[in-house]
């Protein structure tokens, strides 16, 4: 929505990746939703993403490891400037 007296932005391009159950799963499409009635563009390559969200629990030790190793490497896949 443009408003007057300020300048036009750019729709700010954001990455979901979801760890764990449907809740989750659930979790995660709430808040997309959020975004994009907002004028937030979803992409589904981190490397053109303005921002991550990345939705996980740790009930278990296997989601904390999945979760830990994806901020530690794939994150690398998200371009530069990237949050």
């Amino acid at each position: 929505m443009d408003v007057p007296g300020r300048p036009h932005r750019t729709a700010v391009r954001v990455y979901f990746h979801t760890f764990g159950c449907k809740a989750n799963q659930y979790d995660t499409e709430r808040v997309r939703q959020a975004f994009d009635a907002n004028g937030a563009v979803v992409v589904d390559d981190p490397a053109l993403a303005d921002l991550a969200v990345v939705n996980s629990c740790t009930v278990t030790h296997e989601s904390e490891v999945k979760l830990r190793r994806f901020v530690r490497h794939d994150r690398h896949g998200m371009r530069r400037g990237a949050r």
